[in-house]
């Protein structure tokens, strides 16, 4: 989401915008971690939302994202310039395709290209800055079986690819003029929703996409749930969704099993096995809970502010997810109460809420102590 025109900023501030994201992507705590700290910084490393300790030295599990992340940047300009893009157009954009962005140098996003294979790129793009640094590394060191065993990526691909069939068969009714535009235009929007990227190919304020209830609606829940753990990407988070998935399934199962069973829930992080525990349920409810709390206050805020339910739900989705999609209502002269919700929102959001508290909690702590010893 941005309110400035970027065809009306120099080049400086769009390369400023890129940078951010893309270290914003990466995370403070790895920058920090990687070249600053060293390796007592796990605190900070683990106030991010970051659990993928891929490396036993937290130092050097931080470097190694750092090399990763660096060299899809070099590898998304090259793929973009050989596909036909400026130089200039293709370092940002890899840049905030990798971080899930989506800040971009066009007005009309990568939709103004009008091109298949820099879509194509693109997408891949996106996937490779949704996936968790942890899954990145059991592909860099060969461990197919152990990336197999993650169910983050089966359950992110399987949500595409339905997510893409409902907008294609809905979508055939006055949106998309043929199956080819019809997919070509469905799977670009869905990757961008569910990575938590906002590049588009389409404009959501047109009459077309304003009645297309289906495929707003579809849009706003990908937002919702977002990419994988440990990742650039917002949301829900793909592993707390399998992990859910994975407790309802054993809740089943139990029903057919001898009372005095005992089954443990393993879950691969990586190439780590996870048991899923209590400590892991309660942070699962205590995001999920704070997450449509803080949703269903800004929806209700923006409704308030004389936007219909369904454009509100799709911004405010897109705001705390930190996708940056937008149905039109985030403008520069948009009134201030509703700007400042999208703001607090993306905030929140990009934070996981539980740093917030956190932080917070130690003001108020440290505040108490301050009065008491005056």
């Amino acid at each position: 989401m941005t309110v400035i025109d970027v065809t009306k900023v120099s080049k400086l501030i769009l390369v400023w915008r890129s940078v951010m994201q893309y270290v914003g992507g990466a995370g403070f705590a790895i920058i920090m971690v990687g070249s600053i700290i060293g390796p007592g910084g796990f605190g900070l490393y683990s106030a991010e939302g970051r659990t993928d300790n891929i490396l036993p030295n937290i130092k050097d599990s931080a470097k190694m994202i750092m090399i990763m992340y660096l060299t899809y940047a070099v590898a998304g300009t090259l793929a973009y310039i050989a596909v036909g893009m400026p130089a200039f157009d293709a370092f940002n954009h890899s840049l905030t395709a990798l971080a899930t962005g989506g800040f971009s140098t066009r007005y009309g996003s990568i939709g103004e290209y009008n091109s298949v294979p820099i879509e194509f790129v693109t997408i891949i793009l996106m996937f490779l800055g949704t996936t968790g640094f942890g899954i990145h590394y059991t592909l860099w060191k060969g461990n197919f079986r152990a990336f197999a065993k993650n169910g983050e990526p089966w359950l992110m691909f399987s949500t595409v690819f339905v997510a893409t069939l409902v907008m294609m068969e809905k979508g055939m009714h006055g949106v998309f003029h043929s199956h080819a535009h019809a997919f070509r235009e469905s799977i670009f929007q869905a990757v961008s929703a569910l990575t938590g990227t906002g590049f588009s190919t389409v404009d959501f304020t047109t009459p077309a996409w304003q009645h297309f209830a289906t495929g707003m609606f579809v849009l706003t829940i990908l937002m919702i749930l977002g990419g994988m753990m440990d990742s650039t990407s917002g949301g829900l988070k793909q592993f707390r969704l399998y992990v859910i998935l994975r407790i309802i399934i054993d809740a089943i199962v139990r029903f057919t099993l001898p009372k005095n069973v005992v089954r443990r829930i393993v879950v691969w992080k990586g190439d780590k096995e996870k048991i899923v525990d209590e400590s892991m349920i309660r942070e699962i409810i205590l995001v999920f809970s704070l997450y449509f709390l803080t949703y269903i206050t800004g929806v209700i805020v923006l409704t308030l502010y004389g936007f219909n339910l369904q454009n509100s739900m799709f911004e405010f989705a897109s705001a705390i997810s930190g996708v940056g999609l937008s149905c039109g209502i985030t403008q520069p002269n948009l009134y201030p109460g509703a700007l400042w919700t999208l703001t607090i929102g993306m905030f929140l959001g990009r934070l996981e809420f539980l740093v917030v508290i956190y932080a917070v909690s130690k003001l108020l702590r440290d505040v108490s102590k301050f009065l008491s010893r005056r």
